[in-house]
């Protein structure tokens, strides 16, 4: 490693230096490798095979990068933690990855520029499980189907298939959720937890249509995925006629 922002100003902040060298052990530990023509650039190549949904096996290379440069935008002393991102990989072996960082207490983060990002997702912090099962404790980090993220909230929620619950909870407990989940579905009205993701409590009412008036209950993070959505869509409210009758 080398004391210099990516754009050759040195870091004169020893707090700052410590933190990046603590950081870079931790990555050592975890299988990364420093980049011998771009110092404080660390990467760990991944070559594996994992199976499509048509059940045939993919071969698949690529590699993860914890990238400590800095630009001359953003110095890295203004957020000594590492910028994470991946080539070639898709969304099942790019989050476990960034999970294990995040356990290990490297707090990475992730770009905003879209080709930093694993197929275009994109996603905060707090939107990413950690690996371990919210009920019983279990490691499912590896046993996850993280594919699933990629995937319309809304259209998965009309096959009764909830993201939250297939990604926080062992198949034992998921099913414990989904029954809850379907009894509250049942009472919502008593117990006033949202239509939608069947975990938080309804703050909103929205209107599916006007006329007739048809109305669910939902939390305010479900309400704002609804108007999220493009027209049309089947929890939008109804398309009013704006053209002029001539």
């Amino acid at each position: 490693m080398i004391r210099i922002n990516k754009d050759g100003r040195p870091i004169f902040y020893d707090s700052v230096w410590n933190q990046m060298v603590e950081i870079a052990q931790k990555l050592k530990k975890l299988g990364y490798k420093e980049s011998q023509t771009k110092p404080n650039l660390f990467f760990k190549p991944i070559e594996t095979e994992i199976k499509s949904k048509e059940d045939k096996f993919i071969h698949v290379k690529g590699a993860v990068f914890a990238d400590m440069r800095g630009t001359d935008i953003v110095p890295i002393w203004s957020d000594p933690i590492p910028l994470f991102y991946s080539k070639d990989l898709p969304i099942s072996l790019f989050l476990p990855e960034f999970v294990l960082l995040e356990r290990s207490g490297c707090s990475p983060r992730v770009s905003f520029y879209e080709e930093c990002e694993p197929e275009g997702w994109m996603y905060g912090l707090d939107e990413i499980p950690s690996g371990y099962c919210k009920r019983c404790g279990e490691n499912i980090l590896f046993k996850v189907n993280w594919e699933i993220l990629k995937e319309d909230f809304f259209e998965l929620y009309h096959q009764g298939i909830v993201q939250n619950s297939e990604v926080n909870y062992c198949k034992t407990c998921r099913d414990i959720e989904y029954a809850k989940r379907e009894y509250r579905n049942q009472h919502f009205s008593d117990f006033k937890i949202c239509e939608l993701c069947g975990i938080k409590e309804s703050q909103v009412k929205h209107h599916i249509t006007y006329n007739p008036e048809k109305i669910i209950h939902v939390c305010r993070s479900c309400h704002g995925k609804i108007h999220y959505k493009s027209f049309p869509h089947p929890l939008w409210k109804e398309k009013r006629n704006r053209t002029k009758k001539l």
